[in-house]
């Protein structure tokens, strides 16, 4: 709501200056991005807010899974990546075949290279691999744009809209990866376990040690003490509180930088030498907060004033928005420079 009040109120000084010459254009392709990035949270928004509204107006639950998302954002995901895969390499304001060509060749290459190295690492299913390829394409030609920006013109070439902005993308991309492989590759499996008992699975061993009992004037607490790995013990729990039947699981974490350990207890038995443990492996999962911090930090530094560059006028050589000057090979077609 702060958004659109925002919008309301400064809406006439959004209206930008100039106008998007062509379809094959860098303008172009982040005009597009943004219409998708509005779509895709427009679809989230719809999967989340539906069954709530529902119940409220008919008191019928209803419930929205995977199969929409999957259905409905996956597309708009690869399509998204899609454009932040070319979009960094396009020309300002319209660009030949000839050039067109030869600028999509590096990310073409680095699709490929990606998706044949996810593939060796034992990437499978077709989805998961085009978006690991498409990922791998837009964090090089976001990188190779702001390493450009910054040999450029120094610190200052990552300020600004232009080196804020592939720093965005940089974080969109860290996300989309650890969406894909979190998603597909997660392995679920629930186990029946004695006191002292081992069980391996997906890599891991898994020993359950004890069950421990926490109490409070609130609450009353029963945690399985389960080992992982011999490093580190975890302590999933079932919480009943006062005054109510219900028993509430909390789960324990276990996080690295390849990947999540969910352990959850979903039966303690009146024995306390036995527990049935559920655990979750989610690869990456970690990196979607790393991907939320980067995208965090290009926000600000978008957010930094830039100097202004000579404009046309003086220097004879147009100039974007943000400062950043145009050379005739980013115009494609010679366009009235000289």
């Amino acid at each position: 709501m702060v958004g659109i009040g925002l919008i309301a109120w400064r809406g006439e000084r959004l209206r930008a200056a100039g106008s998007v010459d062509a379809v094959a254009s860098r303008e172009g392709a982040f005009l597009a991005n943004n219409a998708l990035f509005a779509l895709f949270a427009a679809v989230v928004l719809f999967g989340t807010v539906f069954p709530l509204v529902l119940e409220a107006i008919t008191g019928q639950r209803v419930s929205v899974g995977r199969p929409y998302f999957d259905t409905m954002a996956v597309p708009l995901g690869i399509a998204l990546l899609t454009l932040m895969a070319i979009a960094p390499v396009l020309p300002w304001r319209k660009a030949s075949m000839s050039s067109l060509r030869a600028r999509l060749l590096g990310p073409a290459v680095s699709a490929a290279g990606v998706a044949a190295v996810a593939v060796m690492l034992g990437a499978r299913g077709f989805v998961p691999v085009v978006a690991f390829a498409l990922a791998g394409a837009g964090g090089g030609g976001a990188s190779r744009q702001l390493f450009q920006n910054v040999r450029h013109h120094g610190w200052r070439g990552v300020v600004g809209s232009s080196g804020g902005g592939m720093v965005v993308h940089i974080g969109v991309v860290i996300i989309a990866v650890a969406v894909t492989a979190s998603g597909s590759y997660s392995r679920r499996a629930q186990f029946e376990m004695r006191a002292g008992q081992t069980v391996a699975f997906a890599g891991h061993t898994f020993v359950f040690e004890s069950v421990d009992f926490v109490s409070s004037r609130s609450r009353n607490e029963k945690r399985a003490l389960v080992q992982v790995d011999g490093t580190e013990v975890l302590m999933p729990s079932l919480v009943q509180f006062n005054g109510s039947t219900q028993t509430v699981g909390t789960p324990a974490i276990s996080s690295s930088i390849s990947e999540d350990v969910y352990l959850t207890a979903l039966d303690l038995p009146a024995d306390n030498a036995s527990a049935r443990i559920g655990v979750l492996i989610m690869p990456m999962a970690g990196w979607l907060w790393t991907g939320g911090g980067v995208i965090g930090c290009g926000t600000i530094l978008s957010a930094i004033p830039r100097r202004r560059r000579r404009t046309k006028r003086s220097t004879g050589q147009p100039t974007t928005d943000d400062g950043d000057s145009i050379d005739s090979a980013d115009l494609g077609d010679p366009v009235g420079v000289s």
